[in-house]
């Protein structure tokens, strides 16, 4: 991992500024607005390291951030739905020949379970992406243009970036849990940690979604090209 990803919150020219309202928003994201202005920064992190900005994005213009943010936000509650709408069906179908055939119930329990872990890591292997071509095409449909993602999610400089961004947001998460244990100012902490991550592995996702997206379209202009707006 190259060290210098990790310095890319603190290269900006409002870096306080942008860190402490990022980290508010996280402290607010039981709410729905400071939720959908969080994934709004995420995907503007992610459109201007695509364009291989080095500075990350100022946290301003609202109303853009709240659109990006609710684009983002729609695609990604449809992703969260596909793990849970998987393991109905099979719950549902091995529940259903388990009794017509004498079976356990827990079998349909045992598969459930396998099906949802395996859904929910393809689907978060999958959303960052997704979350980079709406950023991009700034349409919701643009999050499910599998003849443009498809090619990306199976480089192997996306899964290592996205592996990079994972170790990142995990290191933050186990960060975040130690200063929890302080009272009140432990939680307030763990958000701006949670942010700082978060942001570093936006980026290293949306380099790589840049590098990938001129690729394409160098060799196919046609392809994922920007559809009627949503």
């Amino acid at each position: 991992m190259n060290i210098e990803i990790l310095n890319y919150p603190r290269t900006g020219d409002e870096t306080a500024r942008t860190i402490i309202l990022g980290g508010l928003l996280v402290l607010l994201s039981v709410l729905v607005v400071p939720t959908i202005l969080l994934v709004g920064y995420l995907l503007r992190v992610l459109r201007s390291s695509a364009a291989d900005e080095p500075q990350p994005p100022v946290m301003d213009e609202w109303r853009e951030l709240f659109v990006d943010g609710l684009r983002g936000t729609v695609v990604s509650i449809v992703y969260g739905l596909i793990p849970l709408v998987g393991v109905a069906v099979a719950v549902g179908g091995v529940i259903t020949i388990g009794a017509e055939f004498g079976l356990l119930g827990v079998l349909g329990v045992l598969i459930g379970g396998l099906l949802w872990l395996g859904l929910t890591i393809a689907v978060a292997y999958a959303l960052p992406a997704a979350l980079a071509n709406v950023a991009e095409e700034e349409t919701i449909d643009s999050g499910f243009d599998w003849a443009r993602l498809r090619p990306v999610l199976r480089s192997e400089a996306y899964a290592s970036a996205w592996l990079v961004g994972l170790l990142v947001v995990l290191a933050g998460g186990a960060i975040a849990s130690l200063l929890n244990v302080v009272p009140v100012l432990g939680v307030v902490g763990s958000a701006f940690v949670v942010f700082y991550t978060l942001v570093v592995a936006y980026h290293v996702v949306g380099r790589v979604w840049g590098d990938h997206a001129e690729a394409l379209l160098s060799v196919d202009p046609d392809v994922g090209k920007e559809q009627s707006a949503v």
